[in-house]
């Protein structure tokens, strides 16, 4: 869930709708603390869940962000549309070119999630003192870092805008992608030719 917020989260930002993301996150926030309190102390018929009731607050709290962005992405600003690939070939062609970019991404995500676990196993290991410094660190850090999120979502709005509109050169690493693409679907026009000749 919180892949799909990303993914149409940085869609809406791209598109010139920077205020949608945050309008669901304001909603989403809202009802996950009053719920959360509900789930974990117990209101009504609901019974007390402790942790657990907690966990299953933020799940329904990230299933309705993900409802309200989507909604949000496909009836009212109608930026995009949902396509299935006709062939197997075609969606080949479209995994191999959004790995070559999402792969990196994943795997600096993975280290660094990774990393952050062993050093919080290894602050648990000290003592509870520590960990309680350590989490009190995280929250203060986390203030600046979400300054730089910020800037680095809008940054890349706005270089995705100027590369989807070709007003980008001179990047290597874009011009590699470029051209793995033109080969895929010289590929994949060429092997549709020898099916329309076999066929023939």
């Amino acid at each position: 869930f919180n892949t799909a917020s990303i993914i149409f989260g940085g869609v809406l930002r791209s598109v010139g709708h920077p205020r949608s993301p945050l309008v669901s996150t304001i909603v989403t926030t809202a009802v996950n603390v009053p719920l959360a309190l509900a789930f974990v102390f117990g209101w009504g018929p609901i019974p007390a869940l402790g942790v657990v009731g907690a966990a299953w607050a933020w799940l329904i709290c990230q299933t309705l962000r993900v409802m309200v962005l989507a909604f949000q992405t496909y009836v009212v600003f109608h930026v995009v549309r949902w396509e299935i690939p006709r062939r197997l070939r075609e969606a080949r062609r479209i995994l191999s070119s959004h790995l070559t970019l999402a792969a990196p991404i994943a795997l600096t995500s993975f280290f660094w999630t990774a990393g952050v676990f062993v050093y919080n196993v290894v602050v648990a290991q000290i003592g509870d003192e520590a960990l309680a410094a350590f989490q009190i660190m995280e929250a203060i850090l986390s203030v600046f870092i979400v300054g730089s999120l910020g800037l680095s979502s809008a940054l890349t709005a706005l270089v995705g805008r100027a590369v989807g509109a070709d007003r980008v050169v001179g990047i290597p690493a874009l011009h590699g992608v470029e051209r793995q693409r033109e080969v895929l679907d010289r590929a994949g026009e060429r092997a549709e030719m020898v099916e329309g000749i076999d066929e023939g």
